[in-house]
Parts: structure tokens; sequence; C-alpha cells
């Protein structure tokens, strides 16, 4: 009679679980992540140490948010161009940190400022030869720019001249070159080549806007504008709550130091 009773219990168990359990799991699956959240390498907004765990300010602030939202988000770490074109075709997706510019205006819908952002054309200030009223004053110097990004886009559509344009695939390396001279400008955020010279154990202090290309739109979260509005709308109220409660300033703070 064991025995029979035993191989009535076998059979009604699937892989070690009893079969009325299972109704249970089917309709409680381990939930996966509400949003996907697509990012690059741009200290000190978002960064990633070769086996080290992800930082920088909007990073940080990523992780509050989710928290205080209750919203599951994975973070990946990709090349810019193609955490663009992820984002674009994942509806419930984050690209971070992006410059808020007019032609991006209608593409996403937006979280932020996490900072105001000011691009800019940037000189070491041994360099006061250089000096810049306009735009058209810049286009006798060498500038290294990003090789994607608000800031190539900005200087394009003012026809700023090609021939005196480098592009270089990384923000570290731009820094490192207008320190070594290779250029006679740079063009970006004053915060994050001040954050790259740092780290590559320069005087961030050597460097000043030598001019405003555009005033600070900000840098934001970025969403798909097809994303599940519950979600946005969480987000949003989170990241205004920690605005609110001095959190964010206190990150910026954090990375200023």
């Amino acid at each position: 009679m064991w025995t029979r009773l035993q191989a009535r219990l076998r059979a009604t168990r699937v892989g070690g679980l009893p079969l009325i359990l299972l109704p249970l799991l089917l309709a409680n699956p381990a939930r996966a992540e509400d949003l996907r959240a697509y990012t690059e390498r741009f200290p000190p907004f978002n960064y990633q140490q070769e086996g080290q765990q992800a930082s920088g300010i909007s990073y940080e602030l990523l992780m509050l948010i989710a928290n205080k939202a209750r919203l599951r988000i994975k973070t990946e770490f990709l090349p810019w161009p193609r955490a663009v074109s992820k984002n674009s075709a994942d509806a419930n997706s984050i690209l971070f940190t992006t410059v808020r510019t007019a032609p991006r205006e209608n593409s996403y819908l937006w979280v932020g400022p996490v900072d105001p952002c000011d691009i800019a054309l940037i000189r070491l200030k041994s360099r006061n030869d250089i000096q810049l009223g306009t735009l058209a004053d810049a286009h006798q110097y060498k500038v290294g720019v990003p090789a994607y990004g608000a800031d190539i886009e900005i200087l394009q559509r003012n026809n700023f001249p090609a021939e005196q344009l480098e592009k270089i695939p990384s923000s570290g390396s731009i820094t490192r070159m207008l320190y070594a001279g290779r250029f006679d400008l740079v063009s970006g955020i004053l915060l994050s080549h001040a954050y790259e010279a740092k780290t590559a154990g320069l005087n961030p202090t050597e460097m000043t806007v030598a001019y405003t290309l555009q005033p600070g739109l900000g840098c934001y979260f970025a969403f798909n504008p097809k994303v599940r509005a519950d979600f946005y709308q969480r987000f949003l109220h989170a990241y205004q709550a920690l605005v609110q409660d001095g959190t964010l300033s206190r990150l910026q703070a954090k990375y200023l130091r």
C-alpha cells in the first residue's frame, strides 16, 4: 500500500513540485524588470570601471528613483550609437544621460534635469590667445569633439568647418589630448572634462569655458515615447521627490568634491 501511495504522489508532481501548486506559480511568475536603461561611459554622470560597480550622479539617482518608485530597472552599458538604437526599439526603456536639444525634443519623454549641462568649447587657461566672441571666431582653431553626441550635432548644424573637427571615440582621450596640446579647444560639458582630468592626474582647474555652444537645456533621463504611462509617472514622481528633499543636490556635491 505504501508503495502505491508513493507512486501516486510522484504522479502528481512536476519538477519536484506538487501539481496543486502549479496554477499559483503560473499566475505569479517571477517578475522581470519593468524598464531597461541603456547608457554609456560618461563620467561623472554614468560610468563603470572594469571589475567595479557602476557609479555616477545619474546612475546613483536612477537606483534611488527605482527604489522609491518600486520599479525594477536593468541597466546596460553600451557604445552610445547602440544604446540609442536599443532604446528606440524597446518601448519600456530609458536612454541616459541624454542632453536635451531642440532636434531631440519630440523623440523622447523627458525626466530631469540631472544637471544644467552647458555644452561649450573649452580651452586651457594658459591659452589666453584664444578669445571667442562668436562661434565663427573658433573656425581657425582645431577642435576635439566626441564622435557621437549633442556637441557634434550642434557644431555641424552651425556649419562649423569639418576640417577643423577631429572626432575622438573616448571623452577621456579628448581631455588628455587637450592638455597635451593636440587640440586648441575641446567641446563638451566642463564638469565631465574636469572629472576626466582629475582621474588622469591632471589639474582640472586649468580648464575654462571659451564659448558656450548651448546653455543648459540640461542632461536628462530620456524615455522611449511608447513607455507604459504608469511606469513613466511613477519614475517622474520619484525624481521630483528626490529633488525636493535635496538628494540630487547631495549627489552632485559628492561627485564635485
